[in-house]
């Protein structure tokens, strides 16, 4: 088990940060290594295949790293909004052309913490997931459930007792 410095084992700590600190653990008791795996805990419904889809796809797109999507309940094109500086509400994301149904907006996701693939390179000379080529494995809501409060919970441990 690598032991997290308390100051990146805080609900304010960067991920990143938590895994470059694993990834110089790795390399100073184990030696280099090419592949690097995080399953966040948060994610507990995630599938052995989900895992070997995101290895897979990391190295069939050349990217630098892989995460998981699901499809957005909520589009940034429609019904998502932010409060301008006039203190009015505004589409996060105004479309090119109006869009009167969510169905006829842009097709988003929501990034998910079921898995992250990458290298310890990439992750030792970048600051975040968006500095690089990043490909993505979509995966069904079923799977998806990212556990950050008690509604979480409750909906993951209903799946599970199915």
């Amino acid at each position: 088990m690598i032991d997290r410095p308390a100051e990146l084992a805080t609900d304010t700590s960067p991920e990143w940060l938590s895994w470059r600190h694993a990834i110089e653990w790795v390399e100073a008791h184990y030696g280099s290594f090419e592949g690097f795996v995080s399953l966040p805990a948060t994610s507990p419904l995630r599938s052995k295949e989900d895992i070997q889809s995101a290895i897979d796809k990391l190295k069939d797109q050349e990217a630098d790293i892989c995460i998981s999507v699901t499809p957005a309940n909520r589009s940034p094109y429609f019904n998502m909004v932010k409060i301008n500086v006039n203190g009015f509400a505004e589409l996060v994301n105004r479309p090119e052309v109006v869009v009167s149904r969510r169905q006829d907006a842009p097709e988003v996701f929501d990034m998910t913490t079921v898995v992250y693939v990458s290298t310890p390179d990439f992750i030792r000379s970048n600051l975040s997931i968006f500095s690089g080529k990043v490909t993505y494995i979509e995966v069904p809501k079923s799977r998806a459930i990212d556990i950050d409060d008690i509604y979480d919970f409750k909906l993951a441990e209903s799946i599970i007792q199915g």
